[in-house]
C-alpha cells in the first residue's frame, strides 16, 4: 500500500520530479515518464514485477535514468518481499546496458542500507549501555530495531539525561 501511495504522490509532483530525474521539461518526455510510472504501477498491482523488467529489457530504444531505475527497484523490492535483486538482474539479461545499470543502482542501495544499519546499530548499542548503567531492563533488539534513527536518538537523549542527573 505504501508503494502505491508513494508512487501516486510522486506522479502528482509532476514536472519537479521529471526535472529531478534528469528528464527534459518537454511535455512529451514528461508524458512518457508518467506512462512508465502508470505501467509500472499496473505490473506491481498484478504482482508481475519481473515481467515489467523483462519488458523493459526487450525495449532496445528505452533508456531509463539511474534515479528512475533506483526508484522502481525500491518500489519493486518493497512491493514483493519474495523478490530478489538477482531475479531482476537475470530478467534483464537481454539488455546488458540496463542490466549493468540495475546492478549499479542495486549496489548503491545496498551500501546505503549498510550505512543506515551501522548507524542504527550504533545507537542501539549506546541505548542498551545506558540502560545497563541505569539498572533498567534492556530494551529487546526487536523493539529497538523497529525504531527509526530519529526515535533512537530521542531515546538516547532521554536516557543520557537520566544518566547525567544520576551520576554527575
Amino acid at each position: 500500500m505504501v508503494v502505491f501511495r508513494t508512487l501516486r504522490s510522486w506522479r502528482k509532483q509532476g514536472t519537479a520530479n521529471a526535472l529531478r530525474m534528469g528528464r527534459a521539461a518537454r511535455r512529451g518526455s514528461h508524458r512518457r515518464l508518467l506512462l512508465m510510472a502508470d505501467l509500472f504501477c499496473q505490473f506491481v498491482r498484478n504482482k508481475q514485477i519481473l515481467q515489467y523488467f523483462k519488458w523493459q529489457a526487450a525495449r532496445r530504444d528505452a533508456k531509463i535514468s539511474e534515479i528512475l531505475l533506483g526508484r522502481f527497484l525500491l518500489y519493486a523490492l518493497h512491493a514483493d518481499s519474495d523478490l530478489d535483486v538477482e531475479q531482476i538482474y537475470f530478467s534483464l539479461a537481454s539488455n546488458l546496458e540496463l542490466q549493468k545499470s540495475t546492478m549499479s543502482v542495486a549496489e548503491k542501495l545496498l551500501e546505503k542500507g549498510r550505512t543506515e544499519g551501522r548507524s542504527q546499530g550504533y545507537w542501539m548499542g549506546r541505548i542498551q549501555s545506558l540502560e545497563e548503567f541505569l539498572d533498567l531492563t534492556q530494551s529487546p533488539q526487536e523493539t529497538l530495531g523497529a525504531m527509526d534513527l530519529v526515535e533512537l536518538k530521542a531515546l538516547h537523549q532521554q536516557l543520557h539525561g537520566q544518566y547525567q542527573r544520576r551520576f554527575k
